[in-house]
């Protein structure tokens, strides 16, 4: 059964607020002196620099009477909305914000094959229904954390049709609905050929699933990345624009996510070993001195008779700040999760424990996880990520070329990256230090590795050597290289509070 995962987007408003940024960035830079609104001249001038065929002064003046539906001579904000939302309009802005000509109906044919599962040039009603329940699945199964509807401009579970529609039907149907969406026409034809690649993805491997595929690690992986390809398209595609958009504040208010504020020294974090050691479990990756029982005077100051305790291994896995809506300051609570591992280094148990500077041990063993997991659901997938990466860089706040990939390995495992972000920082980091790596070989060595296919070996082993990173420079970099969405704001805070 696949699991949920969260949206990229905490509320459909995110979507809607996203896309009228972009549109007036298009306007802003179509309206060359800077007054508030577009005339002829204006219009004209971006017609030259793009139009292959001949334009002049009349051209310009004819598209500003299609998008000036007052007749005053100027495009204000909202008209320029309105074009290039217009589904049916015949130019747009290109993705470039110059101009460039529309075909709704051409960018529409990915989806409506895919919708064509016979190929008979019709779309018939099992196939609609085949449609809009997996696009339900795919939103259900990724939901968005701080609301509880996704204010679509259309219900998927409806049937629009009294009979089976063809091409133009379907056309007509999706250009009627979408006028009511947030996106403008530009990034339709992209939007579209992603979803329509996600659903047939999905498709593909639900019918491999049907006929006794056989359901690994790697079908689950790729099936799930298909459903987030799917909710995550037809959410940018059909999400209401901000004029449609009407939302309950009560019923879809939920608690600001927390932030990454004053968390406990790394002083106070080498009590976790002493508190795990009262519990018979010696931590990995601590020092030693922090790993044991503390200590009793025995009776008479005589040594005790007693065989110490067996003790089972254990791995902090992470730590998190308890809700606190980016506010409270020093002495703020926070949550760490330990397992306890088998023989094969393999979590059997857990424990977990909560932090207050006013303990005299700093930490407490809690009688269970409801605390952390309450705790966990306000933490952001960045966060949960930047701890993990602070687990791996203890206790010096340096991550080994290992330490990042078990860390990174560890946020795969949580669905907090998934395989391909993993596979890309690899590569991206072998990348970067091939020539740094291969300056160590004289050059006929150089070109004897790369004969023999070695290079890669050379490689790691300059970054097992070599590789050094803050938990804060990692997450930056996974960032920046867009493996992992991290939104600036959470960096900036996370330095801010780090460094103070």
């Amino acid at each position: 059964m696949t699991k949920m995962v969260e949206s990229r987007a905490a509320h459909p408003a995110e979507y809607a607020e996203h896309w009228d940024k972009v549109i007036q960035g298009y306007f802003n830079s179509w309206d060359g002196d800077g007054g508030g609104s577009i005339d002829a001249d204006e219009l004209y001038h971006i017609m030259c620099k793009r139009m292959i065929t001949q334009v002049d002064q009349s051209h310009a003046e004819e598209l500003l009477a299609e998008i000036d539906q007052e007749g005053v001579g100027e495009i204000d904000p909202d008209q320029f909305k309105t074009w290039i939302r217009n589904r049916k309009a015949l130019l747009t802005v290109s993705l470039d914000g110059l101009i460039e000509e529309f075909d709704f109906k051409r960018t529409m044919l990915p989806l409506f094959q895919v919708f064509d599962d016979n190929g008979d040039q019709m779309i018939q009603e099992s196939e609609l229904q085949t449609f809009g329940a997996t696009l339900t699945n795919s939103l259900t199964l990724t939901p968005m954390k701080g609301a509880k509807d996704d204010y679509l401009v259309f219900d998927w579970n409806t049937n629009p049709f009294e009979k089976d529609a063809t091409f133009e039907e379907f056309v007509d149907w999706q250009a009627e609905i979408l006028q009511e969406a947030a996106v403008p026409n530009n990034h339709l034809p992209k939007l579209f050929e992603e979803l329509a690649q996600g659903l047939a993805d999905v498709f593909a491997i639900e019918a491999r699933l049907n006929i006794g595929a056989q359901d690994d690690a790697d079908t689950t992986n790729r099936l799930k990345l298909s459903i987030r390809q799917v909710a995550d398209s037809a959410r940018r595609i059909y999400t209401q624009s901000k004029e449609v958009m009407v939302i309950d504040e009560e019923k879809d208010k939920e608690p600001s996510p927390s932030a990454w504020v004053h968390p406990p020294s790394l002083r106070d974090m080498m009590f976790i070993g002493k508190v795990c050691a009262l519990s018979n479990v010696q931590l990995e990756g601590f020092p030693e001195e922090d790993n044991v029982l503390p200590k009793t005077p025995s009776r008479a100051c005589r040594p005790s008779k007693e065989k110490p305790p067996a003790m089972t291994a254990g791995r902090l896995e992470m730590y998190i700040p308890d809700w606190n809506d980016g506010q409270k300051r020093v002495g703020s609570a926070w949550f760490a999760k330990v397992a306890k591992l088998n023989d094969a280094k393999e979590p059997v148990d857990r424990i977990f424990l909560r932090y207050s500077h006013r303990l005299a041990m700093k930490w407490e063993v809690l009688l269970d996880d409801a605390a952390f997991q309450k705790a966990l659901r306000l933490v952001p997938p960045s966060l949960q990520v930047y701890s993990l990466l602070k687990v791996r860089s203890m206790p010096d706040e340096s991550l080994s070329w290992s330490a990042s990939l078990a860390a990174l390995e560890d946020a795969r495992r949580l669905e907090l990256l998934d395989p391909l972000s993993v596979d890309g920082w690899k590569t991206k980091v072998s990348e970067l230090v091939e020539e740094l790596a291969m300056s160590e070989y004289s050059d006929a060595m150089i070109n004897k590795l790369y004969a023999e296919g070695k290079q890669g070996d050379a490689i790691l082993e300059y970054l097992c050597k070599e590789f050094k990173m803050t938990p804060l420079e990692m997450l930056s970099a996974l960032s920046e290289w867009e493996l992992l969405e991290v939104p600036m704001d959470v960096l900036d805070r996370i330095e801010e509070r780090e460094l103070a």
